[in-house]
C-alpha cells in the first residue's frame, strides 16, 4: 500500500508539475499576446503625445509670431505717432516763424502808411450812414428833400 500511496503522490505530483507547466505556458502565451498589444498601444500613446507636444509646439511658435507682429505693429504705430507729432511740431514752428515775421513787419507797415486823418473821417461817416439807412430807410417827404 506504501508504494501505492507513494505511486499515487507522485503521479499526482506529476499531474500537478504538468498543470503547473501548463499554466505557465498558457501565462507566457497570454503575456506574449498581450505584449504586441501592450507594444502597439505603448506606441499609440508615444505617437498621441507627439502629436500633442508638435500642436503644443505649433500653437506656441503661433503665439510668438503672433506677439511679435503685435509688438511690431504697435513699433509701427509709435513710430507713427512720433512722426507725426515731428511734423506738427515742425508745421507749428513754421507757423509761429511765420507769426513772428508778421509781428516784426507790422511796425514797418504801418510806418509807410499814408497817414491822412479826413479820409478816415469821411469812410468812417460813410459806414455809419450806411448802417443807419439799414435799419431805418429814411422817409422822403417834401418831394424827395430830406432837409
Amino acid at each position: 500500500q506504501s508504494s501505492e500511496k507513494s505511486q499515487d503522490q507522485q503521479s499526482e505530483q506529476s499531474q500537478q508539475d504538468q498543470q503547473s507547466q501548463q499554466s505557465q505556458q498558457d501565462q507566457q502565451n497570454q503575456q506574449s499576446q498581450q505584449d504586441p498589444q501592450s507594444q502597439q498601444s505603448q506606441q499609440d500613446q508615444q505617437n498621441q503625445q507627439s502629436q500633442q507636444d508638435q500642436q503644443s509646439q505649433q500653437s506656441q511658435q503661433d503665439q510668438q509670431e503672433q506677439s511679435e507682429s503685435e509688438q511690431q505693429q504697435v513699433a509701427a504705430e509709435q513710430e507713427a505717432e512720433k512722426s507725426g507729432e515731428q511734423k506738427m511740431q515742425a508745421a507749428s514752428l513754421t507757423n509761429e516763424q511765420e507769426t513772428n515775421q508778421e509781428y516784426e513787419d507790422l511796425p514797418i507797415w504801418l510806418k509807410n502808411m499814408p497817414d491822412d486823418p479826413s479820409l478816415l473821417l469821411r469812410n468812417k461817416m460813410q459806414l455809419e450812414y450806411r448802417k443807419r439807412s439799414a435799419n431805418k430807410p429814411v422817409l422822403q417827404k417834401n418831394n424827395g428833400e430830406i432837409w
